[in-house]
């Protein structure tokens, strides 16, 4: 199961659910951790040379 809430809430809901019998365990999101600004890694590409991967061919 996935809950939405605000960041300020967490940490009380987590006890909260945590202390419920039937719950195995609760995980919070790494979102807010994670870099979404994706612009300059599409800009440079996701693959470097070095990965093994061969030159791509435009004559397609």
């Amino acid at each position: 199961m996935v809950i939405y809430m605000d960041e300020a809430q967490v940490q009380a809901t987590t006890t909260k659910i945590n202390k419920l019998n039937f719950v195995r365990r609760v995980e919070p999101s790494y979102r807010p951790d994670i870099d979404m600004n994706f612009g300059e890694r599409v800009d440079r590409g996701f693959f470097k040379p070095a990965d093994g991967l061969p030159p791509k061919d435009d004559e397609d």
